[in-house]
């Protein structure tokens, strides 16, 4: 799951729009339950459809659907599953957290539950360095997919990769190769810069330890590497990579938290940082926010102006113009604007109501 998935299932707006949502479990024998449930809302979706359309009218759509939910892979569930069929979409996305079995068919997608699993849960990117090949991964939590995206995955072509040394008189075989690695490392470094134009994430990089030191000496990924994982694992799969990896990233936030209360702390000093959910709210909205810290379980439902202005807090999220959790709206604003979320322990921003921010202006 990424933020690009999120947005097109978001402009999507054509009937039918087909959301069917499910908790799910990842572990045997409980996932056994879970094509059975998946099956129950699928008949419900297929009963609804036919009173819509004809059966002739409906078929395309019905066939669809069950080449999907046929195609899940329920040995490896996790919390949570969401199916979205509609004109031109098919999309299957696992989630790190349950949510309430229902099934929707309407103009739109269901996908505040998609953006809640992407607000609050650790996001990162995992570069497996290697000359066959390099692969990029956007992982959340110990789940993984395979970024494919300009040049990724990237083979290393030269010297010691996919072509061989120059055996002449006189040729140092081993410069040849540090050469051309290093060559290759710094090609590896400029995609990587194009990709995190499009999303800019936290970086954990995998590799042996010539691959890793290149990376360091070749490339300026310095303020976004959370961490280093040493070994060659060329050919694991998502799931054995998060596997390896998840340890590792998980010090790398807990480090990432404690400075980003530091800098925090600076921004205040130099009046160039924003605290309590109003603040925060309109400078998100403005763009202006380079680094928005929340506590991982606030929330606030409020009502909106048609503008997106903040009339009021409120606890009924069924009024007129209610939205679930404005929390959940301004973190979506600073990640479209391409600013870094911290999530902390609950208590830890209370001097700053709950949430704060540093400012780029």
């Amino acid at each position: 799951m990424n933020r690009f998935l999120i947005e097109k299932l978001s402009k999507h707006n054509s009937f039918p729009a087909v959301s069917i949502l499910l908790p799910t479990h990842r572990t045997h024998p409980d996932n056994k339950q879970d094509p059975i449930a998946l099956k129950n809302l699928v008949r419900e979706v297929e009963d609804r459809i036919l009173q819509e359309e004809s059966k002739r009218g409906a078929e395309p759509l019905l066939t669809k659907i069950a080449e999907i939910v046929e195609a899940v892979d329920h040995e490896h569930n996790l919390d949570g599953l969401a199916i979205f069929v509609g004109d031109g979409v098919s999309e299957v996305v696992k989630l790190p957290f349950q949510v309430p079995a229902r099934a929707q068919i309407d103009e739109t997608f269901a996908v505040r539950d998609l953006m809640y699993a992407y607000n609050r849960t650790p996001h990162y990117y995992v570069l497996v360095l290697s000359e066959k090949p390099t692969r990029l991964f956007n992982c959340f939590k110990e789940h993984a997919e395979e970024v494919k995206v300009g040049k990724f995955p990237m083979e290393h072509g030269g010297p010691g990769g996919a072509s061989g040394l120059d055996g002449g008189v006189g040729q140092n075989r081993s410069k040849q190769r540090d050469l051309a690695r290093k060559a290759f490392v710094r090609s590896v470094g400029e995609e990587l810069e194009e990709v995190m134009k499009l999303e800019e994430l936290p970086l954990v990089v995998t590799g042996t330890e010539d691959f890793l030191a290149d990376f360091k000496a070749e490339t300026k990924f310095g303020d976004r590497l959370v961490a280093e994982v040493a070994g060659s694992y060329d050919y694991a799969s998502p799931h054995e990579l998060t596997q390896v990896v998840w340890p590792a990233v998980k010090d790398g936030f807990d480090n990432r938290r404690s400075s980003s209360m530091d800098t925090l702390g600076t921004a205040v000093g130099a009046s160039k940082a924003a605290s309590g959910l109003v603040q925060v709210y309109d400078a998100a909205r403005e763009g202006r926010i380079d680094l928005i810290l929340v506590e991982e379980d606030y929330r606030q439902p409020a009502r909106l102006d048609s503008s997106g202005a903040i009339v009021d807090f409120v606890d009924d999220v069924t009024l007129p113009d209610a939205q679930d959790d404005l929390v959940d709206l301004a973190i979506s604003e600073v990640v479209r604007h391409n600013g870094s979320v911290v999530f902390t322990d609950p208590g830890v921003l209370e001097g700053y109501d709950h949430i704060a921010a540093t400012l780029r202006y």
